[in-house]
C-alpha cells in the first residue's frame, strides 16, 4: 500500500514509460526474429528520444521541487521511477546493438562505426 496520495505529476511519466516500453519490446522483437541491422539502428536513435525525454522531464520535477518542498520526497521517488524508465530504453540500445553484432560481426558499442546499410 502506498503510504503517500498520488501527485498529479506522475501522469507525467507516462510519456517516457511508453517511448521506453516500445523500444524494448521492439528490440526484443527484432534480436528474436533475427532483426534487420537497420531496424536495430533505429533504435539507437529512438533511445535518444528517451533520453530527451527524461531530462526535460528531470527539469520539471526539479522546478517543481523548488515551488513545493513540502512534496520534495514524492517528487524525489519520481525523480527515481523516470529514471529507472530511461534505464530501459538503455537496455532497449545494447539489445539492438547486440542485434546489429549478431547480424554484420560490426561491434559500435563504445563508439565503433555503424555498419553500412543493405
Amino acid at each position: 500500500m502506498n503510504k503517500n496520495a498520488e501527485i498529479p505529476e506522475t501522469l507525467m511519466a507516462d510519456p517516457i514509460y511508453h517511448l521506453a516500453a516500445s523500444l524494448l519490446h521492439d528490440a526484443i522483437a527484432g534480436f528474436n526474429s533475427g532483426g534487420s541491422v537497420d531496424e536495430a539502428i533505429v533504435i539507437q536513435t529512438r533511445d535518444k528520444e528517451v533520453d530527451a525525454a527524461h531530462k526535460k522531464l528531470a527539469k520539471k520535477l526539479t522546478r517543481r521541487m523548488e515551488a513545493d518542498p513540502e512534496h520534495v520526497k514524492d517528487y524525489l521517488n519520481l525523480q527515481f521511477i523516470i529514471r529507472f524508465i530511461e534505464r530501459i530504453g538503455d537496455h532497449a540500445k545494447n539489445i539492438a546493438q547486440d542485434t546489429i553484432y549478431t547480424e554484420s560481426a560490426v561491434d559500435i558499442r563504445h563508439g565503433g562505426d555503424l555498419p553500412e546499410s543493405d
